[in-house]
């Protein structure tokens, strides 16, 4: 009986392994030596170990890809093309578009793009008509009144030059920017609003067009305010696939945006109302709120990657190669 009392006592335990009973106070079996807290401590230390090592190899691939990421946000995309000369290409005023027959706008596209040097063959072109929606006889949105007077209950937005011929007549532009408002302030507007750019360079080696804009007026009078960006040019051309490659002093508006992910170019043309006249005018279309940035100090600029197939990943090379500078 005294030793099933020993069997049963609460005060003892067996040893796992050779089978001996055990005060409960005994760490250590006298008679095979197991100790049950030195696995414990083995597997806390194992298992510490074991933590350390992955978090190691975790902050080193971190650091790798912050500092991949800082230079890639830090470095001027301009840096792609030393060595590089290019070529100069002639941007055309804006022109007045009110009232004209679709007909004889695509005629202008059309001659504007036979002499362009940057998309090769360009004897078979003809406007997509995924991108010109456009129709006869429409007020386009003109450049100083849209600027300066604004559209709601202006019936004169149709007068003067039309901001869409910049992009219209000057192919090359593959994105371009809505111009800003002033409504509530005219005295500040000034042809500075309208963000031609005062450069285009092609560099045929590179594969790459370079929009120069002066923006230094337009930040001392709006600050750093968002800029909206429009690519109907890129879609026009077959480029359907997107990628903020490198940027340098750009913030985006959306945390969805396209330095994140590769997108799918949408700009067209079309009969709208964004003018604010009852039967519409012929304006740009959509707000695409992942191409939309403003620049956080000058200079800045962006490269955007475009393809005509979507890429396998952003690392593949481009078709071609849109980058904007903002001095």
């Amino acid at each position: 009986m005294g030793f099933l009392k020993e069997i049963f006592n609460p005060d003892y335990r067996k040893c796992q392994k050779c089978g001996a009973l055990l005060n409960n106070n005994v760490h250590q079996c006298p008679n095979c030596g197991w100790n049950p807290l030195a696995l414990v401590q083995f597997g806390v230390i194992a298992a510490l170990i074991i933590i350390a090592v992955g978090a190691n190899v975790y902050l080193k691939i971190s650091s790798v890809q912050l500092r991949e990421n800082f230079k890639r946000h830090n470095t001027s995309p301009l840096e792609s093309l030393e060595g590089s000369q290019g070529e100069s290409i002639r941007v055309k005023p804006m022109i007045p578009l009110s009232g004209m027959d679709a007909s004889a706008i695509l005629r202008l596209r059309k001659d504007a793009v036979s002499r362009t040097i940057a998309f090769g063959d360009v004897s078979k072109y003809e406007p997509s008509e995924k991108v010109f929606y456009i129709e006869d006889g429409l007020p386009w949105i003109g450049a100083h009144e849209g600027s300066c007077m604004g559209t709601d209950n202006n019936e004169k937005i149709g007068e003067g030059e039309s901001r869409e011929s910049l992009p219209i007549i000057n192919p090359e532009l593959l994105y371009h920017f809505i111009i800003p408002s002033y409504n509530d302030d005219p005295s500040l507007c000034s042809p500075a609003d309208y963000m031609v750019p005062r450069r285009l360079i092609y560099h045929k080696e590179k594969n790459t067009l370079v929009a120069y804009i002066d923006f230094q007026t337009l930040v001392e009078k709006r600050g750093h305010n968002l800029l909206y960006a429009a690519d109907a040019n890129a879609r026009d051309f077959g480029y359907n696939f997107a990628y903020a490659d490198k940027y340098h002093n750009i913030q985006f508006d959306s945390e969805n945006n396209f330095s994140k992910q590769i997108t799918q170019t949408m700009g067209f043309w079309h009969r709208g109302y964004a003018c604010g006249l009852k039967d519409g005018c012929n304006n740009y279309s959509p707000r695409n709120d992942m191409i939309y940035f403003r620049t956080t100090a000058l200079p800045a600029g962006i490269n955007i990657k475009l393809w005509k197939k979507e890429p396998s990943s952003p690392k593949q090379k481009a078709d071609m190669n849109y980058m904007i500078v903002f001095e």
